[in-house]
């Protein structure tokens, strides 16, 4: 058709001298101020921006309120097999890429493509693994976020979904494309909203279920993905199959192994100097952004001081000064021995424990559950463990105190999850169909088994004071103990039988592997 073409004609992009002479054709009036911004603007938006009967002023008005658009094109960013990623991470995108590689050949249909929700701690790389999967397949990136959708505009709901709208337009006019929605839980999940809200949320959340549909019907090559910090706060029409169903669990590095592969990543030919294994122990549980800041902020510092980086600048970032007195500092390893010791007790593995300070946050214990479907004994044991800690600060420390507010906030959760959704408690009723709140019998029956819970864990620190104490001061010196170290120092005693039987099972999600962090907070004393 371009051979037997009788004429070709070019149209240049539109620049501001184009603009200026439009507006003067089409008000009669001289435009001032046109800026690049407005000449990117598609031309849709252009032509609706000017307009007969306005003059030229309030035609650049118009151009002005337009929303910029989505991020779009190629980006400069490290391939995928550069990136050091989780092992669940790779297989994912080891999958993802061969689908998105059949795609571009033709022999694998756009609507195979399972979109999916990128789930995990903040700083944990979930923005540049999308961006480094559109890079590494050759497909576009076009990006936005929920936040992005009301600060663009008016703020208002009109605005808010014309930018919602011109989104899934510009993924599918780019495609082939990766299209990233970031802080997708700000889209509240309507089984929650309270009336109020339901008024103002509902039809945002109805319009981009929508636009997900349209976006699957259209037949284009696009993969959409969304990136949250709360899994469980999205709509559940949000992530059933068909839309965003599958979930991607993005979090720290799990092994010793993706922690040095994380640090010479960022280190680069640094790392030919630098011992990366002696800052494994120091940095378990890091993200990625914590890694990448202490890089950072190290390689400044040398270069402050016209010097290269050395092992002393990056232990400086890690373990800033500690203003805390030494009895905070034993208040705070004591409670994380506590959750340590009865978690290993109850046969939860525990990843890492650490006393580092990080903000208000004066110390973690990361454990992983045994099951994706717990059992009444299983939520029990949990609890028991997110009790561990105060049961710990009563037996050997000074007494209750300010620093296990989250640990009470997850204890009761779980029991009023137990109660009024999961059916685990004898009663098949789900309460949140009822009321948003829950009910008078529910929080009484909480909080007795929060207290039995709190007696159990208490029970189990006195059987073993000792080696409570010992491992007390085995985290004061080191700091942090991987949860190696931690199981090796607790073989000495054999691990007691589980106390409680399951009774009922939770049907499984398919969800990344269950966590349980206990953290210590110090916005208080500890």
């Amino acid at each position: 058709m371009l051979a037997a073409a009788d004429a070709t004609v070019t149209i240049d992009p539109v620049n501001r001298s184009t603009i200026r002479r439009v507006v003067r054709a089409v008000t009669g009036g001289v435009a001032r101020g046109v800026t690049q911004q407005m000449a990117d603007l598609p031309i849709t938006r252009i032509v609706t921006a000017i307009r007969p009967r306005l003059t030229a002023g309030e035609c650049l008005d118009n151009l002005r309120k337009v929303p910029p658009q989505p991020t779009t094109g190629k980006l400069a960013v490290p391939m995928l097999h550069d990136l050091p990623l989780t092992g669940s991470v790779r297989r994912w995108t080891n999958s993802i890429l061969a689908d998105l590689s059949s795609v571009s050949a033709g022999t694998l249909l756009p609507d195979a493509l399972t979109c999916g929700i990128l789930e995990g701690p903040p700083g944990t790389g979930k923005t540049l693994l999308a961006q480094s999967l559109a890079a590494t397949s050759g497909w576009s990136f076009v990006s936005s976020s929920v936040g992005q959708w009301f600060t663009v505009g008016d703020g208002a709901l009109g605005a808010a979904s014309r930018n919602l709208t011109g989104f899934i337009d510009e993924a599918i006019a780019s495609a082939p494309t990766v299209a990233f929605l970031d802080e997708l839980d700000a889209l509240p999940s309507r089984a929650t909203m309270d009336a109020r809200g339901r008024d103002f949320w509902t039809p945002l959340v109805t319009l981009f279920l929508t636009e997900i549909d349209r976006l699957r019907a259209s037949g284009k090559a696009v993969l959409l993905l969304g990136a949250t910090n709360f899994y469980d706060r999205l709509d559940a029409a949000l992530v059933r199959p068909g839309r965003l169903q599958q979930r991607i669990f993005v979090g720290p590095p799990e092994t010793r192994d993706e922690l040095s592969d994380l640090f010479r990543f960022h280190l680069g030919t640094d790392a030919q100097r630098i011992d990366v294994a002696s800052l494994m122990n120091l940095t378990l549980g890091a993200t990625p952004a914590a890694v990448e800041g202490w890089v950072r902020e190290a390689r400044a510092t040398a270069r402050g001081q016209n010097r290269a980086m050395s092992l002393d600048d990056l232990i400086a970032q890690i373990l800033p000064k500690d203003n805390r007195t030494p009895e905070d500092v034993r208040t705070i390893a004591l409670h994380e021995a506590g959750h340590a010791f009865v978690a290993h007790r109850l046969g939860l593995k525990v990843q890492w424990v650490s006393i580092m300070q990080s903000g208000e946050v004066g110390g973690v214990v990361a454990s992983a559950l045994p099951t994706i479907a717990p059992t009444l004994g299983d939520v029990r044991d949990q609890v028991t463990v997110a009790l561990a800690g105060r049961a710990a600060d009563i037996c050997f420390g000074r007494g209750a105190n300010t620093g296990a507010s989250v640990d009470l906030e997850q204890a009761t959760r779980l029991l009023i999850d137990a109660h009024e959704r999961q059916g685990l408690f004898g009663t098949l009723l789900y309460g949140p169909a009822l009321t948003i709140r829950p009910s008078p019998a529910t929080i009484s029956a909480v909080a007795s088994d929060l207290d039995a819970l709190l007696a159990r864990a208490m029970q189990m620190l006195e059987r073993e004071r000792d080696l409570v104490l010992a491992l007390t001061d085995r985290l004061i010196k080191s700091r942090v103990l991987s949860g190696e170290e931690v199981a090796k120092f607790l073989s000495r005693k054999p691990t007691c039988a589980r106390t409680e039987a399951g009774t009922a099972a939770v049907p499984g999600t398919g969800a990344s592997p269950p966590r349980h962090t206990s953290r210590t907070t110090t916005a208080s004393p500890a």
